[in-house]
């Protein structure tokens, strides 16, 4: 396992594969870093954290023993009912966004984190996550899909209203555009809205160059300009987390 993780870490030529987070594992930091399937099903048995459920929702087995995998995604998904009828369970997800919200760190300049920040892409996945678990019925379908799948089958299922959804989605398409592009201009994995106007017109120039951007207003790729782009960003993240706000409501 740590060769495994030095593998997908080890700085290359254009930058680190991947990045692993091996504390994120049941018990901790401290605990064995493989753990056992009877392991795994005792640590869920004992009541997992709201966040833990969370962390675990969109995993899918890619390698290895496919039949243990999805034994083990199992013992979450036999966990979710248990979370889910916590009194407070809206509150720990709040909470939690919140605590990962004051993590961000940004560069001397300014700028805003579109992922972690305020309206970003984790408030989207926070939104998704809650649904999957409050609506949850026992099903699996639901289980390892990304949160722009979710999205979708909330408005199909009624989770959502037809106008919130396609919101979300059109928001969440939006900002991982936004963010694609960014790391392919700068070569970098920073999610942050650049502040550095050089940097700010490159993107505005790759947007316009590969059209990923609104056919029509503002942004239209014929009037896209810096201070339309930063306008319109601003706009979307304030929108989300409106729809955050509303959806994951403390009443």
């Amino acid at each position: 396992a740590e060769r495994l993780i030095y593998y997908l870490t080890e700085p290359a030529v254009n930058g680190m594969p991947y990045r692993v987070d091996a504390r994120l594992r049941p018990e901790g930091a401290n605990s064995p870093l493989v753990t056992t399937l009877e392991g795994f099903r005792r640590h869920f048995g004992r009541g997992p954290e709201v966040w833990e459920i969370q962390t675990y929702l969109g995993g899918r087995v890619v390698a290895g023993d496919l039949q243990l995998g999805k034994a083990a995604l199992e013992v979450v998904a036999d966990a979710i009912p248990a979370v889910r009828a916590q009194a407070d369970v809206v509150a720990a997800i709040r909470s939690m966004r919140k605590r990962l919200e004051s993590t961000v760190n940004l560069p001397e300049g300014g700028g805003t984190d579109f992922k972690r920040g305020r309206g970003g892409l984790m408030d989207l996945e926070f939104i998704a996550q809650s649904l999957q678990i409050l609506h949850y019925d026992g099903g699996r379908q639901l289980l390892g899909m990304p949160p722009r799948q979710v999205l979708e089958q909330a408005e199909q299922r009624g989770w959502l209203d037809a106008t919130t959804a396609q919101t979300l989605l059109d928001d969440y398409d939006y900002l991982r555009r936004l963010e694609m592009t960014l790391r392919l201009v700068l070569e970098t994995r920073q999610t942050v809205f650049p502040a550095d106007p050089v940097q700010l017109d490159a993107l505005v120039h790759a947007l316009k160059a590969t059209g990923a951007v609104e056919s029509s207003g503002p942004t239209a790729p014929d009037s896209l300009s810096p201070a339309a782009l930063r306008a319109a960003f601003q706009q979307r993240l304030d929108r989300v987390r409106a729809l955050f706000d509303r959806i994951l409501s403390e009443s």
